[in-house]
């Protein structure tokens, strides 16, 4: 009987240290697939800040060409209305 009792918590104790084992497989390997997606969100963060570098270079970029067309388009718009003022002058003293 005693024997038995004792085979019978031997065996409760090898499947319970078989089921911890399982556990700990298990959160071995959701550490690890917790771990990947952590990398992976890294990574795709870098690869954000780069393209948001990359917009910020290029809209700078933009912004010097846009304010340099629009110097050139003031002076031609200076030299518009003063060959205007020349053509009315002239007219006037017709």
């Amino acid at each position: 009987m005693k024997k038995s009792i004792i085979s019978s918590v031997i065996v409760v104790s090898l499947i319970i240290l078989s089921l911890s084992g399982l556990t700990g497989c298990t959160s071995s390997k959701q550490e690890e697939e917790r771990a990947k997606q952590i990398e992976k969100i890294r990574a795709d963060v870098e690869k954000l800040k780069q393209q948001k570098k990359n917009a910020d270079i290029s809209l700078d970029s933009l912004n010097t060409e846009v304010k340099m067309k629009d110097d050139t388009l003031r002076k031609l718009q200076q030299e518009l209305d003063s060959l205007q003022k020349n053509i009315e002058q002239q007219e006037s003293n017709k």
